[in-house]
């Protein structure tokens, strides 16, 4: 009996100490900081203005870096300032909408608020199309959009379109013509919403399926919006696990929830260290997905932007790791994910390519990043698109694989995924999807990434 007693003692401690212990590791894992930022949120207060000078010697920096902050704040001064006059309509209207997109104010660092400049080009007085214009003698593009500001000043129109890999005259002035022409046919009723089936979803679905090889999508508008989604699927189809691995200072979007900053249930490590790979197996039976951002590789894994870069001239201090390197990080990464699935329980692999996708001529990080050795690509069980895949056009999609998304015993009648949108399909954005698959498909576009 009282052996008995002492081993029941001994089990219950060691459970308790097991998920004492547990809750410790992943708490130190988590975004604790932004726990605390959330806290303060509304304690924290700018006070008295201090001025530019004061503003820019907040951290103390070297003469040689007030200097060239000096310098810097001077040159986006004369870029960026206006006057209030020039911009007054912009102004009046910026007042009345509250996302902060349309704010008329560049703001360099947050806690530099007398840093921000009235901004001359967040008001448009209207876009002319360059044919229609016989006399403009401007640089831009032919089938491209110039925005005409208040003083007359004709600048090339920048709004959502995806990065022009493979130019503007040759490639996307095209698309954006045949896209239009599209949208004004009879049949293209972009009332559309994601319950109304129609060739052109039909059409999209088979073709970004085809080129990514993989079994289902999920339509959104937004890459945050994706994301979100995606989480929430891969969370469902693996029942019982309810944490996030993300890497150290990796994007993905704006989180959803109240907070302000804060994301619950997201464990941060370090990239390229063999420790965080031993971690996800180690507590495999808690992580439901790893997510990558592979940009890191080129913006600094594991390094934030650097407070200032945009004010300090000059370019940024960092030490890229080279695309081999990153490659073999990114397939040992992969690796682990696919064991523990095989063989513990399901870990999704999921590669954020909201902003990688298209921005190379290997189009996803997946074929960009190959093994240095055996050349295979990368193999992921979750892949994220944002508006890259529709020339900038509203649309994003999760594409997986099965047994990922929104696949779950649908027995568990509280485990739907409602993550909805009316328009998260929305006609235009498949319609123009489909017109930049279809130039991407062709042999002469294939055979120009190739020589790229």
């Amino acid at each position: 009996s009282q052996v008995a007693t002492i081993a029941l003692i001994f089990i219950f401690t060691s459970l308790v100490w097991q998920w004492i212990s547990t809750k410790l590791v992943f708490f130190s894992k988590s975004n604790f900081k932004y726990f605390v930022i959330d806290f303060l949120a509304n304690y924290i207060h700018y006070g008295k203005d201090i001025g530019v000078e004061e503003s820019l010697k907040l951290d103390y920096p070297s003469d040689e870096i007030l200097e060239r902050r000096r310098k810097g704040q001077e040159y986006l001064a004369s870029k960026l300032s206006g006057g209030e006059k020039e911009n007054k309509r912009g102004f009046d209207l910026s007042a009345k909408l509250v996302d902060c997109r349309f704010a008329l104010a560049k703001v360099l660092i947050p806690l530099m608020r007398e840093l921000e400049f009235p901004a001359k080009r967040n008001f448009v007085s209207s876009v002319v199309h360059k044919e229609q214009e016989e006399a403009n003698q401007s640089s831009a593009p032919t089938g491209m959009h110039q925005v005409v500001l208040p003083n007359d000043e004709r600048l090339l129109y920048v709004g959502s379109d995806a990065v022009q890999t493979l130019g503007i005259d040759t490639f996307h002035a095209p698309i954006q013509k045949e896209i239009n022409r599209r949208m004004l046919l009879p049949e293209a009723n972009l009332r559309f919403t994601p319950t109304s089936l129609n060739p052109e979803i039909e059409k999209n679905a088979s073709t970004i399926l085809q080129l990514t090889n993989m079994d289902q999508v999920r339509y959104s508008l937004s890459g945050s919006e994706a994301v979100d989604a995606a989480l929430k699927d891969i969370k469902s189809s693996c029942r019982g696990k309810d944490f996030i691995v993300r890497f150290t200072s990796a994007y993905h979007g704006h989180v959803s929830g109240v907070d302000y900053l804060n994301c619950n249930n997201h464990i941060f490590l370090k990239e390229c260290d063999p420790a965080s790979i031993e971690f996800i197996e180690k507590y495999h039976y808690r992580i439901c997905a790893v997510i990558v951002n592979p940009m890191q590789h080129f913006t600094g894994i594991n390094k934030p932007s650097p407070p200032g870069e945009k004010l300090t001239m000059g370019g940024r201090n960092r030490k890229e790791i080279d695309r081999d390197t990153y490659a073999e990080w990114l397939h040992g990464l992969q690796s682990k994910c696919k064991y523990c699935t095989k063989y513990l329980s399901k870990v999704a692999f999921v590669l954020d390519d909201i902003y990688f996708s298209f921005r190379t001529p290997e189009l996803f990080s997946f074929r960009y990043f190959k093994h240095p050795e055996t050349g295979k690509n990368l193999d992921p069980d979750v892949l994220i698109l944002g508006k890259g895949i529709a020339a900038g056009y509203p649309l994003s999609m999760v594409l997986g694989k099965k047994g990922f998304l929104n696949t779950y015993d649908k027995k568990y009648l509280l485990q739907v995924n409602k993550t909805v949108g009316t328009l998260a399909a929305w006609y235009g954005g498949v319609v123009a999807s489909n017109v930049y698959l279809e130039e991407i498909k062709k042999t002469s576009t294939l055979l120009q990434l190739e020589a790229m």
